[in-house]
């Protein structure tokens, strides 16, 4: 599971909390942090082959959907989630949008076979 913030958005503290509460369930993660490039996290992605990428946009300005797009290309594919206020409600195939933490915590989870 890698957690990151979209690229340009400084809010992380979301991302701390949902550190915490995957840790409670025995979930690891890998925390990127706030302002994650896309090149940066798609070798992340390609390097650590998790099973879930957790991204998280605050404010629309930071929520592009583009920047997710090569995410869907790597094989085997890692599930997508997109989570915060910041991305639009419609999102590309194969990208799951969650908007709050509580949503998020059990999305993970599901996804992972917990």
């Amino acid at each position: 599971m890698i957690l990151a913030a979209a690229p340009e958005e400084l809010h992380a503290l979301t991302l701390n909390a949902l550190a915490g509460a995957l840790a409670e369930r025995q979930i690891e993660v890998c925390m990127l942090g706030q302002r994650v490039p896309t090149d940066a996290l798609f070798a992340a992605v390609q390097r650590l082959g998790p099973v879930a990428v957790f991204v998280w946009s605050q404010a629309a300005a930071t929520g592009n959907p583009a920047h997710l797009a090569d995410l869907r290309k790597i094989r085997p594919a890692p599930a997508l989630v997109a989570g915060g206020p910041g991305w639009p409600e419609v999102m590309p195939p194969g990208v799951i949008r969650v908007i709050d933490f509580s949503e998020a915590v059990s999305k993970i989870a599901q996804i992972v076979g917990e």
